[in-house]
């Protein structure tokens, strides 16, 4: 039964598949009953937040560095690889991936 539903699937929903299987089942080491991902709350939240980003179309060159270190550290060196990017899709390490504006600060003396 299951053979046969594997069959009729296509391969990109063999791929859908296994990334949903991933995401529900990786976590966990089922031969020692030991989670894999036992990260801080704060952190698995800042996990989150920066995965939404990227399943809503946030490029990888529009991140900050702290938010790549964040998925290396959860996903590891070719996080990118999950949703689809290349490693030239990231920031180059030289240059900044949002330049920020100079903003002066003018103050008005009150008389």
């Amino acid at each position: 039964m299951v053979t046969k539903a594997l069959e009729a699937m296509t391969p990109e929903q063999r791929e859908e598949y296994r990334r949903i299987g991933e995401e529900m089942y990786g976590t966990v080491h089922f031969e020692d009953s030991k989670i894999l991902n036992n990260m801080p709350p704060p952190m698995a939240e800042a996990l989150a937040y920066v995965e939404v980003g990227l399943k809503s179309g946030l490029a990888p060159a529009d991140m900050e560095p702290d938010e790549i270190a964040l998925m290396e550290n959860a996903h590891g060196k070719e996080w990118y690889t999950k949703y689809g990017w290349t490693e030239e899709d990231l920031p180059k390490p030289d240059s900044a991936s949002v330049t920020q504006p100079k903003v002066e600060l003018v103050h008005s003396q009150q008389k």
